[in-house]
């Protein structure tokens, strides 16, 4: 699925690619990504701007705490004597026994 040429003019044309180019070049990706170190993958999403150098999501793409922000206000306001046991939990500490 490379467009790009020695004389920098793309090969497609105008046309769509097909199915069996986009599987291979997903694979290709996968591939890619299998090979490189954690510090690599890393790198390529600050590079991208998906993540910031501290390590964060980066803000256009919402953070955690813009999609938490509300479940957290609720948890907060919800009293301790209100509160009932996550049933899973519980069933996961039965089964740990």
């Amino acid at each position: 699925m490379k467009t790009a040429t020695k004389n920098g003019k793309a090969r497609l044309n105008g046309r769509l690619y097909t199915r069996k180019e986009l599987l291979a070049a997903h694979e290709r990706a996968f591939k890619r990504l299998d090979r490189m170190t954690p510090e690599e993958g890393f790198a390529t999403l600050v590079k991208a701007g998906i993540c910031t150098p501290g390590g964060k999501l980066a803000p256009r793409y919402g953070g955690w705490q813009d999609i938490m922000a509300e479940v957290w206000h609720v948890q907060k306001s919800v009293k301790s004597s209100e509160r009932v046991p996550n049933p899973v939990l519980r069933e996961r500490r039965r089964r740990r026994r």
